[in-house]
């Protein structure tokens, strides 16, 4: 975890120096914006404040959300500095319609697939085969038709010959950090 910590902030830290040729943020001067899926949304201000500390101050605006809006917003014209996404194949797609510089990309963040039980059921321990028991009523994953956090799931259960089995019980997040506030289907709306 430190190496990602790391690279992030020689990231930040490159960044930055190439926008500004001092040590301090000039008064008036834009914060960094960074656009970023929404499973980062924990993380990224951590290693923002590391960054500011190092930086005297430097200002850090994040948008967080599913990969694929973040591009979209980028594509109708919304400005991002840095843009951390889920899924390469959107920032392929940014690339490809000139939105993000050729050969400008760095792969070093990556996912699991875990499994996460309500906090009042307890030590209770699933493998992936018990998805399809009774045991399961309800899974809930980012929506696998555009959030990387959903397509990743729906890839492994297909490898693993659960997704038919088990669709009916899914149930798509907007993105990975809303997986985290799903207890009841009628919050969603």
């Amino acid at each position: 975890m430190q190496k990602i910590l790391f690279k992030i902030l020689l990231l930040l830290n490159l960044f930055w120096g190439a926008c500004t040729k001092n040590d301090s943020q000039p008064e008036g001067q834009k914060p960094l914006l960074i656009y970023a899926a929404a499973s980062l949304a924990t993380v990224l201000p951590e290693i923002a404040g590391a960054f500011r500390t190092q930086n005297h101050g430097v200002n850090i605006d994040f948008n967080f959300a599913a990969s694929s809006i973040l591009a979209k917003q980028i594509e109708q014209g919304a400005e991002a500095d840095i843009y951390f996404s889920a899924n390469i194949q959107w920032v392929d797609y940014l690339e490809k319609r000139g939105f993000i510089k050729e050969n400008s990309q760095a792969e070093f963040l990556g996912n699991k697939l875990v499994l996460i039980v309500p906090r009042h059921q307890g030590n209770l321990k699933l493998a992936l085969a018990d998805l399809e028991t009774a045991l399961v009523k309800r899974v809930a994953l980012g929506d696998w038709s555009h959030v990387p956090a959903g397509i990743y799931a729906k890839s492994a259960l297909e490898k693993s010959n659960l997704w038919e089995k088990i669709q009916s019980k899914c149930i798509p997040a907007l993105d990975a950090l809303s997986l985290i506030h799903i207890s009841e289907p009628t919050r969603l709306h």
